[in-house]
């Protein structure tokens, strides 16, 4: 919506479930943690967007992927599944204000997405510097899902 309404044209979303390796570090972190199966995982996101006709989930990076891979191999990857497909889009990466510090990625399009209730550390060194970068978007927003809060079991901030 924040893309569309400065102008742009979003043709659709894809969403990449993370890595076995990667979700059991996160999890680790947080002993009341939930730790749901890279195939539970997709199903679950699966469900969540299955009435939306602009949102996506490819399962490779969770399946597939021998080992964990960093988010811009995920990037690469969409990026040659569009051009082998003969379809031509920009993509932006969307992270959390608390990855505020992968827009420093050369050659990629980010939104950081900040929410009203993240610590103001979270991205602010980098918001300030990221503020006028061509390739950054900034969102401001008052939803409160986060991932961290489904790892521990929070389902009732998780927007219908």
């Amino acid at each position: 919506e924040h893309l569309e309404a400065q102008g742009e044209t979003v043709v659709g979303g894809f969403l990449s479930p993370g890595h076995q390796e990667y979700i059991d570090q996160k999890v680790r972190s947080n002993v009341s943690g939930l730790n749901l199966s890279a195939s539970a995982r997709i199903a679950a996101v699966a469900a969540a967007t299955a009435d939306s006709n602009w949102l996506s989930v490819d399962g490779w990076e969770a399946l597939s992927a021998k080992v964990a891979v960093n988010f811009t191999d995920v990037y690469r990857r969409l990026c040659a599944y569009l051009k082998h497909h003969n379809v031509t889009a920009e993509v932006v990466f969307v992270v959390g204000a608390d990855n505020a510090r992968f827009a420093l990625t050369p050659n990629m399009r980010f939104a950081i997405v900040s929410r009203s209730d993240t610590p103001s550390a979270w991205g602010g060194d980098y918001r300030t510097k990221l503020q006028a970068h061509p390739n950054v978007t900034w969102v401001d927003t008052e939803v409160k899902a986060s991932s961290s809060a489904v790892r521990s079991g929070q389902w009732e901030q998780v927007p219908e």
